[in-house]
């Protein structure tokens, strides 16, 4: 709809590194409690679910110990796919103070702004400005951002002449 307007689009497809691994217990516990309210026995609940985790390796018959996972989510259940949603939630009111429409999936996060041609030096830099905010957001978060495997794509179609 954007190019029929004669806009383009900058998309900037964000990559996340083991984003499901990342995901730090006490801020989703904590998360959950500023954000969403879940309080009481729902957030006694999810800190069950989340703490007391234990990972170890199997390999050629033999058993690595048992170590505490004090992070991550399981990628291959609905409910760890809905916490990481509620964990990200916060980048998309960090992107709405630029101007920015935030796209995802899951772990897959592409914040996007429909631009005319003439203002594509300042959309670069609000663009910019926005990334950086994500960054920091990430970190704080705890959430592995990877810059080398993101991709930025400047989407539209040639004016007729």
């Amino acid at each position: 709809m954007a190019a029929n307007k004669g806009m383009i689009t900058l998309v900037v497809l964000l990559d996340y590194s083991g984003a499901y691994d990342t995901v730090d217990h006490s801020v989703m516990l904590e998360v959950l409690d500023q954000r969403f309210g879940v309080r009481g026995n729902m957030s006694k609940w999810h800190q069950s679910y989340l703490h007391g985790r234990m990972c170890s390796v199997v390999a050629d018959g033999l058993t690595s110990r048992s170590v505490n996972l004090d992070c991550s989510l399981l990628q291959s259940s609905s409910l760890g796919l809905l916490k990481y949603v509620l964990y990200a939630s916060g980048v998309y009111e960090l992107t709405g103070r630029f101007g920015i429409k935030m796209l995802s999936f899951a772990n897959n996060t592409q914040p996007s702004m429909h631009l005319l041609v003439e203002d594509i030096d300042s959309v670069k830099r609000d663009m910019a400005a926005a990334i950086a905010a994500i960054s920091s957001w990430s970190r704080s978060y705890r959430l592995k951002l990877n810059a080398e495997k993101s991709e930025v794509m400047w989407l539209g179609t040639l004016k007729a002449v």
